[in-house]
């Protein structure tokens, strides 16, 4: 969408006289939007991105790129696996479960998987900072 913007408008009076001094910025386009704020094709969003949905067992929900999800030994630790590398990206992790059910109480954290560039390890705790299983939903976004 092209915008025009104007940097100022200022009226003032100078010895009698009145004079208007107006400055207009180019037409800019906004190239992350389409019509109607619609992605465009071939966006990064679009393409580079992935997310997934994981249950508290590790099993996948739903998701966009993932290979395999599964819980590791132990309580609140997990890995994800994408169809490219990940290793450049950022990962943001939150509880949540899949459904409408109620939102679990404690923290997710989330690195890039030790011994691979395509997975992601999450560490999920209940809110007194304990090791647990939760449901989580999980980010990558990738330049």
């Amino acid at each position: 969408m092209k915008q025009l913007r104007s940097i100022f408008n200022l009226r003032s009076a100078l010895l009698g006289g009145a004079f208007i001094v107006a400055a207009v910025l180019p037409a800019v386009a906004d190239t992350n939007d389409g019509p109607a704020g619609q992605e465009q094709a071939g966006s990064r969003t679009a393409k580079f991105d992935r997310w997934a949905v994981i249950n508290a067992n590790g099993t996948l929900a739903r998701g966009k790129g993932v290979v395999s999800s599964a819980k590791l030994g132990g309580l609140g630790a997990y890995e994800v696996i994408f169809n490219e590398t990940v290793s450049g990206c950022v990962y943001i992790s939150s509880l949540g479960p899949a459904n409408a059910a109620g939102v679990p109480s404690g923290q997710s954290s989330v690195a890039l998987r030790a011994g691979t560039v395509n997975g992601v390890f999450i560490s999920t705790s209940d809110s007194a900072g304990t090791l647990a299983d939760r449901a989580f939903h999980l980010f990558v976004g990738c330049n």
